[in-house]
């Protein structure tokens, strides 16, 4: 990498934003399996999550040992962000990868997931691109303050994920729907709502770092 830590950090950053675009793709993947039961795309998310493992296992130990030569307090908050946000990312990247794994225990299991189920999947996953978009942009731009947004997208798949907890229970005591298939399927909601909760805290992160991939 770069001989200087302030032109090291400008470099890192610079590799985060293309992991979080990454991220994101990963994201649309899980979305063509689960959605349209798309084969190809599990060997795609299966791919990302190996990069995203590695990128984390050779950024943190080198930002470590970088942060023992930053002389500004400014460069050493910027390396704190960074490994914030790359262990985020990491950590969506694991629930994707769950989400993929109880997909497939359904298809073993030969259920499938009803109409509404799948609405409700949508709703989540395009959600969860939206906020993703309002990373990158703020990426991009530096004026631009993602945060609002994120807050809003954030609450409406807190509010998706509450109400379907209570109808869910109820279908569940009345039988509507399979037992096994249902729990598997909140499940899967909840891995979701945890990707959800990593994105919501990635705002104030991003904010701090983007000015370095400018330098």
């Amino acid at each position: 990498m770069a001989q200087t830590p302030s032109v090291a950090l400008s470099q890192t950053v610079k590799e985060v934003f293309h992991m979080t675009e990454v991220t994101k793709m990963m994201c649309t993947y899980t979305h063509q399996v689960t959605i349209r039961d798309k084969q190809q795309a599990k060997q795609d998310i299966e791919g990302i999550e190996d990069a995203l493992n590695r990128f984390q296992e050779k950024i943190i130990p080198f930002l470590i040992n970088l942060n023992h030569k930053i002389m500004h307090s400014e460069d050493i908050n910027v390396s704190s962000s960074i490994i914030h946000i790359i262990n985020r990312l990491e950590r969506v990247g694991d629930f994707n990868v769950a989400i993929l794994n109880d997909y497939n225990t359904l298809k073993e299991r030969k259920k499938t997931l009803s109409p509404d189920s799948i609405t409700i999947l949508t709703s989540l996953s395009k959600n969860i691109q939206s906020m993703f978009q309002e990373i990158i942009s703020c990426s991009q731009n530096i004026d631009k303050d993602p945060r609002i947004k994120l807050k809003q997208l954030w609450s409406l798949n807190q509010d998706i994920n509450i109400n379907l907890q209570r109808s869910h229970s109820q279908k569940m005591q009345n039988k509507h729907i399979s037992s096994e298939g249902g729990i598997i399927f909140i499940e899967m909601v909840g891995y979701f709502e945890q990707i959800t909760d990593h994105l919501y805290k990635l705002g104030d992160p991003i904010i701090d770092i983007r000015r370095y991939a400018k330098r």
